[in-house]
C-alpha cells in the first residue's frame, strides 16, 4: 500500500514540515499569530513547484494551521514563525486528532479533492480528475492523508484505509477513462 498512500500525496506533505489550509475559498479565517504562521506556510507552498497552481495556497495554509489548533497548537509540535517548513513530519508528527482536523480543513479549500485526485493519477484533464474525485470516497481518502502527517504513527491508518482506497481509485481510473 505504500507505494501509492504515501507517495501520492507529496504534494501536500512536501518540504512543509507544519502546514495549513484554509481562507476565503472555504477554510477557517484566522488573525494575529495564526494569520501570520499561516502566511508564512503559504509563502513557503507558493515557493514550491511541485504545489498545484490550482489550489489556494492561503486556503489551505489557514485550514491546516487551523485544524491543528492555531499558532498555539504549532507550538506544541516546536513550530512557529521563525521554523516552519524546517522539519518533516517524519520527525514531528502530528497526533491524528490534530490530522485529521487539518485535512478536514484543508478538504474545505476550493477543488481541494480535484487536485488530489490529478495528483494521484498524473493527469493533467481537469474533467478526468473531477471524475476520479467524485469515484474515491472521502473517508479513505482523509484518513490516508491524515497519516501522511503522523510518520510512523500513521501506519495504522493506512493499514486501516489503504485497500478501500486503492479499490476506489483503481475502479475510478477505469470508470474515468485514465490511464496511468
Amino acid at each position: 500500500m505504500k507505494k501509492l498512500t504515501r507517495i501520492a500525496p507529496m504534494f501536500v506533505v512536501g518540504t512543509l514540515a507544519l502546514a495549513a489550509c484554509g481562507g476565503s475559498d472555504g477554510a477557517a479565517e484566522l488573525s494575529g499569530e495564526d494569520e501570520e504562521l499561516a502566511e508564512e506556510l503559504a509563502a513557503i507552498w507558493a515557493e514550491d513547484e511541485s504545489f498545484p497552481t490550482t489550489l489556494s495556497t492561503e486556503c489551505l495554509a489557514n485550514g491546516f494551521i487551523s485544524g491543528i489548533g492555531g499558532a498555539e497548537g504549532a507550538e506544541g509540535y516546536g513550530v512557529n514563525v521563525d521554523n516552519i517548513g524546517e522539519g518533516s513530519f517524519d520527525e514531528n508528527p502530528l497526533n491524528e486528532e490534530d490530522a485529521l482536523a487539518a485535512v478536514g480543513e484543508m478538504y474545505k479549500c476550493d477543488g481541494f479533492k480535484t487536485a488530489l485526485a490529478a495528483d494521484f493519477a498524473g493527469t493533467d484533464d481537469t474533467d478526468a480528475a473531477e471524475c476520479l474525485a467524485g469515484e474515491i470516497s472521502d473517508e479513505p481518502l482523509t484518513n490516508l492523508l491524515a497519516s501522511s502527517f503522523m510518520g510512523d504513527a500513521g501506519i495504522e491508518l493506512e493499514e486501516q484505509y489503504g485497500d478501500a482506497f486503492e479499490m476506489e481509485f483503481f475502479a475510478g481510473m477505469e470508470t474515468c477513462e485514465i490511464s496511468g
